[in-house]
């Protein structure tokens, strides 16, 4: 499928594009297969959020903009929001109130930023299921997940406020670069064996198995002032960078489980259940943990003093 929808607010968009493919198959009476692939590319930009922070012009939202007056000052050549020879109006550098002075124009911003955000995502399954003899069956799966992200952020440099009263104010005498990407990987494997069989008036349903999981996640950031070209969108462009960040997370889990229903004459009812599940997250003494979960019931409606009674539907 694919989706294009712009925005209600100016400069917003978002973009998407996605597949699946679902496949089984019974190669034998004793054999079925089952497979799922999923992928989903997306990209999108939104100028002003759906919030609202005083600071800095990059954090602005829809609640914001709501308190700021529609005219502009600032501008010796307009004091329109954007006239038709293409100016921007902008609030006085000066002799205005400091919650005025944090605020640049944006319409400005949203018209001449450039925004790019893009996302793969891939979801993959397979499994098989065994049926060794009647009410036995064994089943494994596997599946793996990746998600990546990028995307950049430039704001070109504005002199106007400078040129104009010699104090930049909120503008930025020097372009503003910043730039993402993340991305994770993670993959599942489950085993199972269940088995279900009665026996008269004892019925038996078990399942025990085995699972593992592991998630690798890397991300880096980059931010600074002064690119030697508006025209270029390269982090070795910038002259001063201000905050560089990256790191990667790599974390596991395991687990080992079993159940048992035991039910005498649908009347008497028995559930066992038992789990023992690990985390590299916690130190490696106390990496495991296990929990057990017993239980017993009595269907009371099923005895034979409590047939007749019809305004007890189940007891």
């Amino acid at each position: 499928g694919y989706f294009d929808q712009e925005g209600v607010v100016l400069g917003s968009e978002f973009k998407r594009f996605n597949l699946s493919l679902n496949l089984d198959y019974n190669p034998f009476t004793w054999l079925r297969s089952s497979s799922s692939v999923k992928y989903a590319r997306g990209s999108g930009k939104s100028h002003i959020g759906t919030g609202g922070q005083i600071g800095d012009s990059e954090e602005k939202g829809i609640l914001d903009l709501s308190f700021l007056p529609p005219t502009m000052t600032g501008n010796k050549l307009t004091d329109r929001v954007k006239d038709g020879n293409g100016n921007y109006g902008f609030y006085p550098p000066a002799n205005v109130h400091f919650f005025l002075y944090n605020y640049g124009n944006p319409v400005y911003d949203a018209e001449t930023d450039d925004i790019k955000n893009e996302s793969d995502v891939f979801l993959g399954t397979t499994s098989l299921e065994f049926t060794i003899w009647d009410g036995l069956k064994f089943k494994t799966n596997f599946g793996i997940a990746t998600n990546a992200r990028s995307g950049y952020l430039f704001k070109p440099s504005d002199t106007r406020s400078l040129d104009q009263y010699g104090d930049p104010g909120i503008q930025r005498a020097q372009s503003t670069y910043s730039q993402y990407a993340n991305n994770s990987f993670e993959w599942l494997w489950e085993n199972t064996i269940s088995y279900i069989k009665t026996f008269g008036v004892h019925s038996i349903d078990f399942v025990g198995g085995l699972s593992a999981q592991e998630n690798t996640y890397r991300q880096m950031g980059v931010k600074g002032f002064g690119s030697i070209s508006d025209v270029l969108r390269d982090v070795g462009a910038i002259q001063d960078l201000t905050d560089l960040t990256g790191n990667q997370q790599t974390y596991s889990f395991a687990s080992q489980f079993a159940r048992i229903n035991y039910k005498l004459m649908d009347r008497y009812l028995f559930t066992a259940t038992v789990r023992r599940d690990g985390s590299s997250k916690f130190a490696p003494e106390n990496q495991y943990g296990v929990f057990p979960s017993p239980s017993i019931a009595w269907r009371v409606k099923e005895e034979s003093f409590m047939k007749n009674v019809s305004f007890i539907h189940d007891l």
